[in-house]
């Protein structure tokens, strides 16, 4: 059921500072009224306690779940995931993120060069990978979002090495797409004003 605004008002007045689960009424050194004293502690506010998280009750980036052992109508207490054997924790990371710990956007200039593999269709003919417009439009979507990404191309001179690396590609990978993309490159480097961009669209252009 919603708490009763009185009970709302209560818990504020406990303060930021407070991190247990409205059992004793000398838990908190806050100065309660009686009648606030009667809306924490009175009324069972306790038993309906499903999830406790404070603030205080961290560890580095690790909050504690930390509501009362007893409410198991809710759910069984159980330590934090990370406090048991053989738990290790998962951190996600950005594309641009792990491209720079693998050594920046340069790690895909080498894909250019795997373009004349071929799939194998239903009927079990052979055709090319059109990936060309695929791979740009990857690049395209990194340099737009992330200014590392913009200055690992500066810095590798990564258009200068992608024109080479197009000119070695079948002229059938590049179609009307791949041609789309390089434009929007253009369209956004021209759209900057950092002497960065000012010197990729001139390595673009050439």
């Amino acid at each position: 059921k919603p708490l009763a605004p009185e009970t709302i008002f209560a818990i504020y007045r406990l303060g930021p500072g407070y991190v247990n689960n409205f059992q004793y009424e000398r838990e908190s050194g806050a100065l309660l009224s009686q009648d606030d004293k009667l809306e924490l502690y009175g009324r069972n506010l306790s038993s309906n306690v499903v999830f406790n998280y404070n603030p205080k009750a961290c560890e580095n980036n690790t909050c504690f779940e930390s509501s009362p052992a007893q409410n198991l109508a809710f759910f069984v207490h159980s330590p934090h995931a990370t406090m048991m054997s053989g738990v290790t924790p998962v951190k996600t990371q950005p594309i641009q993120e792990a491209l720079t710990s693998i050594g920046g956007i340069q790690v895909l200039f080498p894909l250019f060069g795997q373009l004349q593999t071929e799939s194998v269709n239903e009927e079990g003919a052979a055709r090319p990978l059109q990936v060309v417009g695929t791979l740009l439009n990857l690049i395209l979507g990194l340099m737009t979002s992330a200014a590392p990404v913009r200055r690992q191309l500066k810095n590798s001179k990564g258009f200068l090495l992608l024109g080479f690396l197009l000119e070695q590609i079948d002229p059938s990978q590049i179609d009307k797409f791949c041609v789309n993309v390089l434009m929007d490159m253009v369209t956004f480097l021209s759209g900057q004003d950092s002497n960065e961009c000012i010197i990729l669209l001139g390595s673009l252009l050439e």
